[in-house]
């Protein structure tokens, strides 16, 4: 998988003469989700304007190619605005930059868990993901240039009726990005929601049995972005009664955003919990039916911490009723082998496999990935 970023905000620069357009300029990359390799193959793109809602289409630029074949690793993209647009009443615009092939685009769902061998015949397989700029307020002076700010970006996917709408930092810094095992566990979860749709993921029983319960209460650690809970409390809303995203204090920032985009439930929220630090009071005494667990086991140095807040959890929910356990469902792409201590100290803790699947992720440009998915319970 790979993903257009911002490299910096969008800026607005005004036209070099009395009412020449004016032009929106960005600078943009393709790498994978860690941002360790550039995209290596050459995709056509798309620059589009759109409304301040990031739907509706206002203006198109120009073409580019993203030369990855030879080694281009940033490119600089612009469209120009014409004088009128944007003058009434301060008209809000995004920057849409996305593949302009449709079978290399990615803002479904469905998408990513469909037949790996569809493109195989033509050397096209893996998917571009689409970014779209926070909106640019048009002064109505003209008072140029305009950069975007705070400096987040969008990223839209699309299930049935359903859009979930996640945001992230623009720029390379990965803390604050979606991750690849976090963004399949979200579209395995989207068709599990749909009874008619399992047919096109691997079978997960014990999980689906878990989800089809009522009144879950559901905990996710490392929530980054927040994508994988968003996801479930988007389109499990008849079975989740609570659902708490936990990370680190710089991630409330994009979690708060994206929750105040997405639902308007008093069923989710967020917060900060330290693994390394004791249980807060209301995690403690909640009884947890699951916990969620994307992309979080990379770094070997705190899946210790890890694997203790997850048995404290387990533990928690054996002692309230010994005839529900709290379900864990890992999901990871595993980049090395000291990722494998995980399991280990999940059995050391008292945890056993209760089934497992993997997903393809193709990569264009490269050799194909996967997704591992886990689902634990207590021994």
């Amino acid at each position: 998988m790979h993903y257009i970023r911002f490299l910096k905000p969008p800026r607005l620069l005004s036209g070099r003469r009395g009412n020449a357009p004016s032009v929106l300029k960005a600078k943009v990359t393709i790498t994978t989700d860690l941002g360790e390799s550039f995209l290596w193959a050459n995709v056509d793109l798309v620059v589009e304007l759109t409304d301040g809602t990031g739907n509706d289409v206002l203006e198109r630029g120009k073409g580019y190619t993203w030369k990855g074949s030879e080694g281009m690793r940033s490119l600089e993209v612009e469209l120009l605005i014409p004088a009128s647009r944007g003058k009434e009443s301060g008209e809000a615009l995004r920057l849409l930059v996305r593949p302009k092939e449709e079978f290399q685009a990615v803002e479904t769902f469905e998408s990513f868990l469909g037949d790996s061998n569809e493109h195989e015949d033509t050397g096209e397989m893996g998917g571009v993901m689409a970014v779209r700029s926070m909106a640019i307020d048009m002064p109505s002076n003209q008072s140029l240039p305009v950069s975007t700010s705070p400096s987040m970006a969008e990223r839209t996917f699309k299930f049935g009726t359903s859009e979930i709408h996640i945001w992230e930092e623009t720029g390379e810094s990965i803390a604050r990005h979606i991750w690849d095992a976090g963004l399949l566990i979200s579209a395995y979860l989207a068709s599990a929601s749909v009874p008619s749709s399992r047919k096109a993921i691997p079978p997960l029983p014990y999980l689906h049995k878990t989800l089809s319960q009522k009144d879950l209460a559901v905990i996710e650690l490392g929530a980054g972005c927040g994508i994988v809970g968003i996801t479930l409390c988007t389109l499990f809303k008849q079975q989740i009664s609570q659902i708490l995203l936990t990370d680190l204090p710089e991630a409330s920032e994009i979690l708060t955003q994206n929750l105040s985009s997405n639902l308007s439930s008093k069923n989710i929220s967020h917060q900060v919990l330290d693994w390394s630090s004791p249980l807060p009071q209301n995690v403690r005494e909640t009884q947890w039916d699951m916990a969620v667990v994307a992309d979080c086991t990379y770094n070997p140095d705190v899946v210790p911490d890890l694997v203790q807040t997850l048995r404290r959890l387990g533990e928690a929910r054996a002692r309230a009723s010994a005839s529900r356990q709290m379900l864990v469902l890992l999901a990871m792409k595993v980049r090395h082998d000291s990722e494998m201590v995980f399991f280990e100290l999940m059995a050391e803790a008292g945890f056993v496999v209760r089934e497992k699947c993997t997903l393809p992720l193709p990569v264009l440009g490269g050799e194909d990935e996967e997704i591992e998915i886990f689902v634990f319970a207590m021994g």
